[in-house]
């Protein structure tokens, strides 16, 4: 992706939607990409993030098992942060993380 795409991208994050286009570029400059090919485990339920990522392609699944045996799951695609709220918290993550399609991630400093 190239810088302007990445700027793009976390111009659609709501948290990021009032910053002045310099400090989006900022961001994207000193944010460290991260590719994980589709069906990567990205994180273990239970584990507390280090660090926040936003979702620059590519859609992950969050799921976490139920008592009753089934598992509830949800997705975050392009555009949505993820582990921001976890971090946030100091809570561990409620899921288990992976990669459902080609993911480009950029970890924000």
């Amino acid at each position: 992706m190239t810088l302007e795409r990445d700027i793009n991208c976390l111009k659609e994050v709501p948290l990021f939607r009032t910053l002045p286009a310099s400090r989006l570029k900022l961001l994207a400059l000193m944010g460290e990409r991260r590719h994980f090919p589709a069906g990567t485990l990205i994180s273990e339920e239970g584990q507390r993030p280090q660090e926040v990522y936003c979702i620059l392609q590519g859609e992950i699944e969050i799921s976490h098992p139920l008592a009753s045996g089934e598992a509830h799951s949800f997705r975050l695609a392009t555009g949505s942060l993820l582990g921001d709220v976890p971090l946030l918290s100091n809570e561990p993550t409620v899921g288990r993380i992976t990669a459902k399609t080609d993911v480009s991630m950029l970890r924000l400093p």
